[in-house]
């Protein structure tokens, strides 16, 4: 009889776990016109030597229908409307800059320091 339930028991969980294995990972979903902003690199603190160039072209919107607009702010002063920018560091310290994107009234950000340190030349 033990061997019996064993069995049943070992046989539901074989059948509960290949039922769980037939769902797909995919993508996530976005609802039509789902306002977002989005980049696989982006870091909250970025370290360089003076002298050097701090880009970004990797940032994406969506929509990408030109609904959104962007604004990029170095310190607080506007540097870019564009949805990439670069930007060079001749002195050492460190910058604040900031990526906002607007649409319909509602604004998203996406804040990153820039730590420029001493040049190695």
């Amino acid at each position: 009889m033990n061997r019996l339930l064993y069995f049943a028991l070992l046989s539901l969980t074989a059948l509960a776990a290949a039922s769980g294995c037939s769902k797909t990972i995919s993508d996530p979903v976005f609802d039509e016109g789902e306002f977002y902003i989005y980049s696989t690199t982006w870091v909250a603190e970025n370290s360089i030597p003076a002298g050097s160039t701090f880009s970004v072209n990797n940032l994406y919107v969506s929509p990408a229908d030109g609904s959104v607009t962007c604004c990029w702010t170095l310190d607080g002063e506007v540097i870019s409307n564009r949805r990439t920018v670069s930007c060079t560091f001749n002195a050492e310290g460190t910058h604040e800059l900031v990526f906002t994107a607007t649409k319909d009234g509602v604004s998203k950000t996406r804040t990153t320091s820039i730590i420029v340190t001493q040049s190695n030349q």
